[in-house]
């Protein structure tokens, strides 16, 4: 269902019927999830302002994470400016912009109350594709420094 899934988001992505025509060819051209991961993380790169950089983020904290995060833990996580005295409150985004600008790719498990990705094979591929996020240990060790610092 998963693969069913990203590939709907996908192709209801597109504005016209046109485009969406060829998303669906193209798609019948892809044979695993490893094509569907690249073309959903392709779509939230176009995405505009901070969303690309919000979902890529939270994408990098939760497949890096030791243990798994609570919403409000990723949540102010991705809310700390670097350099700065003081967490700003208002800098710190909803768990529902993240969920949103991850396009399918980010989830809250109900029963546990953690933040997860949506399938174990996007945290192999994640894993297997290292170019993805640029020294992910040391950005959240600035991160949590920083957080200790307020």
């Amino acid at each position: 269902f998963l693969l069913v899934s990203l590939s709907i988001e996908t192709i209801l992505g597109e504005t016209t019927i046109s485009k969406r025509r060829k998303i669906l060819n193209e798609m019948t051209k892809r044979q695993n999830v490893g094509d569907v991961y690249t073309a959903t993380l392709e779509r939230i790169k176009a995405q505009s302002g901070s969303k690309s950089r919000l979902a890529m983020d939270a994408l990098m904290w939760i497949s890096h994470s030791e243990i798994p995060l609570e919403p409000a833990e990723l949540c102010e996580a991705l809310g700390v400016e670097l350099g700065t005295p003081d967490l700003d409150i208002e800098n710190v985004p909803s768990m529902r912009t993240i969920v949103e600008c991850s396009l399918g790719l980010i989830t809250v498990d109900s029963s546990s109350s953690e933040v997860r990705l949506v399938h174990f094979t996007l945290q192999e591929y994640l894993h297997a594709n290292p170019t993805l996020f640029h020294s992910p240990h040391s950005k959240m060790a600035e991160v949590c420094l920083t957080y200790l610092n307020f």
